[in-house]
């Protein structure tokens, strides 16, 4: 596995461990970072659709499709300046951007990755 992959692989993971506490105990992740307590439904269907997009960042990883690595830089990158903006506009928790921290240094780790690879990426 390359290293861009490794790091998509990697953020899957991070993404399964998140939908599966979103869905079975929400509580307790929110209670550990200081949240208020989500609305039951909405964050574990949001467990559910994290779980699907770590699916995808696993699959892709798997099989090396590296067209997908510079796109899931943008989208990650985008993560933290979205929640920021919630919160600023006080919508969300601002402790709840520390997810977007997590985005972005993932999205960091990828676009390093692929500076430093012979991965070749077709735009």
């Amino acid at each position: 596995m390359s290293k861009p992959a490794r790091s998509l692989f990697v953020f899957g993971i991070y993404l399964f461990f998140v939908a599966a506490t979103f869905i079975f105990a929400p509580n307790v992740l929110m209670a550990l970072i200081g949240a208020p307590q989500p609305d039951p439904a909405w964050i574990r269907v949001s467990g559910m659709l994290a779980g699907f997009i770590g699916y995808y960042y696993v699959q892709v990883a798997r099989q090396e499709l590296a067209v997908f690595f510079p796109w899931s830089i943008h989208v990650r990158l985008s993560v933290i300046v979205i929640l920021g903006a919630f919160a600023l506009a006080g919508v969300l928790a601002p402790v709840l951007v520390l997810f977007g921290v997590v985005d972005f240094a993932g999205a960091i780790w990828t676009w390093r990755a692929l500076r430093g690879s012979k991965t070749e990426v077709i735009r």
